[in-house]
C-alpha cells in the first residue's frame, strides 16, 4: 500500500528553497585535507570495572548536559563540532555522532528538548537535537521489521514523528543552512517515503555542501538496497560515481563493498547459506577495512559457532569503531561462549557506559545471568558451594536485578555458615521481589540463629500485607511469635493458617490451645 508523506514532503520543499548563505569551506586539493588516523583508545580495568576512555563517552556526556539543563554549554559544544566539520569535512562522523545522542529511547527527553528550545529559540542545535529525537521515536514506533509486517497504526505513528522531525530540520536550516546532520536525518527518513524516494534534489543539495562526504553517501546507498525498493545495479552505479572524490576521501572506496555487505545480511538469515554470507562479507572487505563489514562477518561466525574467527573480526571492528557499543555487545557474546565470562562482563560494562540506552545490552546481561545461575545451581546441588558462589557473583554483575541470583547465593552462604553474607543477599532478594516467599523463609532462618525475632516479624508483616491469604506465611510468623514467647499471637496465626488450608498449622493450633 502506498502511503502519504505530505507533511515531510512540505518540510523538504521548504528547506530546499533556503539559500546556502554560509557554505563550509573546502580545500581545492588533497594536500589541504587532513585525515585523522583511526584510533583505538585503551580501556583500563580495575578488577571487573573497566574505565572507558573519555572520547568514547561523547553521547553520554551530551545527554548528561541536556538532563542538567546546561543548554548554553550544549550549544557551545555542538557548535564547536559544526565549526570543526566546516574546517575539515572528514569530521562529519563526529558531528553526526554528537547529534545522534538525542536518539535515546527516553520519553523524558522531549520535555527537556522543548525547554531548551523555549530558552534558546534561535538555537539551530536545539532544533536539530529535537529532530533527531523525533526521528528516533518514528523508527521505534514503526519497528524494524519488513513493511509487510508493520501495521497501519505503526506507520501512522512513524509518520507523525517524522513530520515533526522534518519541520524541526527545516527551521534549523533557516538559521544555518549547511547543517549536514540535518540533511542526513532527512535522507534517512526518505527510506520510508515513496513519494519523494527518487527526488534527487535533497541528495544533490546535501552533496553540494560536502562533495566528498562519506556519511551522506552511506545513508543514500543504504536507501538503494532492494529491501527499500532499490536495486544492486543502482547501488553499484552510485558507488562507482562516488569514486571521483576518492582522492579527497579514500573512505569512499568502501561504498563499492556495500552490495556484497547487503547480500551477506540477506544470506545470513538462512542457516544453510551462512557460508555464502561469509564469502560476501569477505568480498566487501576487498574494498577496504570498514568496521561494519567486520562486525557483520563476526556476527555470522558467531552464529556458526566459529568463535575464534568471530573474535578476530570482533576485535578488528572494535579497533576501527571503538565508540560503537554494539561491537562490544557482540564481542561479549563471543567471549561468553568461549568460556571467558570475565571478558564478556567487561565488554558488556563498556557498552553500557558508552550508550546505556541500548536494549540489547540489558537483554544480553539478563540472559547471561540466567545461564550462570543455572550453572551455579548444578554446583550447588553437588555441595560445591564456593564454586557456586563465584558463578553467582558473576551473575550479579551481569544482571544486578535478578532476584534468583541473590536468593541462591544467600542460601549458598548459609550452607557455608556465612550468615552475615547470607542475610545481606536474602534482604536484597526480598527488596527486589517483595513477594518471594522462599527468600523470607530463609531470611527467617538466618535471623533466628541470631535471635532477631522482632526483625523477623517485621519481614513477615511486610509479606503478609502483600499476600494476606498465604497460609504458610502465617504459620512461619506464628512460629516466630512462639519463639518470642507470645503464645496468643502464635495461636492466632496458627488458626489463620489452618483456616487457609495449612494442615500442619491445624495440629499446631490444637497444641497451642492447651499451652495458652
Amino acid at each position: 500500500m502506498k502511503r502519504s508523506f505530505t507533511g515531510i514532503s512540505l518540510a523538504i520543499l521548504i528547506l530546499l528553497s533556503v539559500q546556502c548563505s554560509s557554505p563550509p569551506t573546502h580545500s581545492s586539493s588533497a594536500e589541504g585535507v587532513k585525515f585523522e588516523n583511526s584510533s583505538n583508545p585503551t580501556l583500563s580495568v580495575e578488577g571487573t570495572k573497566p574505565t572507558v576512555a573519555p572520547e568514547l563517552l561523547l553521547k553520554s556526556r551530551i545527554l548528561a548536559l541536556l538532563k542538567k539543563g546546561k543548554y548554553q554549554e550544549l550549544d557551545s559544544l555542538l557548535e564547536s563540532y559544526q565549526r570543526e566539520f566546516e574546517q575539515d569535512f572528514h569530521k562529519e562522523e563526529k558531528l553526526a555522532e554528537a547529534f545522534d545522542s538525542f536518539s535515546a529511547d527516553d520519553p523524558m527527553l522531549e520535555g527537556q528538548l522543548n525547554d531548551w528550545i523555549k530558552d534558546y529559540p534561535k538555537s539551530y542545535s536545539a532544533l536539530l537535537a529535537r529532530a533527531h529525537y523525533f526521528n528516533s521515536r518514528g523508527w521505534i514506533r514503526r519497528g524494524f521489521r519488513g513493511a509487510g509486517e508493520i501495521s497501519n497504526t505503526q506507520f501512522a505513528l512513524m509518520e507523525a514523528n517524522f513530520q515533526k522531525a522534518a519541520q524541526d530540520v527545516a527551521e534549523a536550516l533557516k538559521l544555518k543552512s549547511n547543517l549536514i546532520a540535518g540533511f542526513c536525518l532527512l535522507l534517512n527518513m526518505e527510506k520510508t517515503a515513496p513519494e519523494f524516494d527518487r527526488d534527487a534534489r535533497l541528495l544533490e543539495r546535501a552533496l553540494s555542501l560536502c562533495p566528498a562526504s562519506f556519511l551522506i553517501r552511506k545513508i543514500h546507498i543504504e536507501k538503494l538496497e532492494p529491501r527499500w525498493g532499490g536495486s544492486y545495479q543502482e547501488m553499484r552505479q552510485f558507488a562507482e560515481a562516488a569514486q571521483e572524490y576518492a582522492p579527497l576521501n579514500p573512505k569512499l572506496k568502501v561504498l563499492k563493498g556495500f552490495v556484497d555487505w547487503d547480500k551477506g545480511r540477506t544470506l545470513e538469515e538462512s542457516d544453510e547459506r551462512k557460508g555464502e554470507a561469509i564469502e560476501a562479507y569477505t568480498r566487501a572487505l576487498f574494498y577496504g577495512d570498514y568496521w561494519l563489514f567486520y562486525h557483520e562477518r563476526s556476527r555470522t561466525f558467531y552464529h556458526m559457532g566459529r568463535y575464534t574467527e568471530a573474535l578476530e573480526d570482533g576485535n578488528r571492528a572494535v579497533a576501527l569503531r571503538p565508540q560503537e557499543e554494539e561491537c562490544y555487545i557482540l564481542r561479549s557474546r563471543i567471549f561468553f561462549f568461549m568460556e571467558k565470562p570475565g571478558h564478556a562482563l567487561r565488554d558488556l560494562q563498556v557498552a553500557g557506559q558508552i550508550w546505556p540506552y541500548d536494549t540489547d545490552n540489558a537483554k544480553w546481561g539478563r540472559s547471561v545471568a540466567k545461564r550462570l545461575v543455572y550453572s551455579a545451581y548444578q554446583l550447588y546441588q553437588q555441595s560445591q558451594f564456593a564454586g557456586a558462589i563465584e558463578k553467582y557473583d558473576l551473575a550479579a554483575e551481569f544482571d544486578p536485578d535478578n532476584v534468583e541470583t541473590y536468593y541462591w547465593r544467600g542460601t549458598a552462604y548459609m550452607k557455608q555458615g556465612m550468615l552475615a553474607e547470607a542475610e545481606r543477599d536474602l534482604e536484597k532478594s526480598v527488596q527486589q521481589n517483595p513477594r518471594h516467599f522462599e527468600s523470607y523463609r530463609w531470611l527467617d532462618w538466618v535471623l533466628a540463629r541470631q535471635g532477631k525475632w522482632d526483625t523477623i516479624l517485621e519481614y513477615w508483616n511486610r509479606f503478609l500485607d502483600l499476600e494476606p491469604n498465604h497460609a504458610r506465611a502465617y504459620l512461619e510468623r506464628g512460629d516466630t511469635f512462639y519463639h518470642k514467647g507470645d503464645l496468643k499471637s502464635a495461636l492466632r496465626d496458627a488458626e489463620k493458617a489452618c483456616e487457609l488450608g495449612e494442615a500442619e498449622a491445624c495440629a499446631l493450633g490444637q497444641s497451642l490451645k492447651q499451652k495458652v
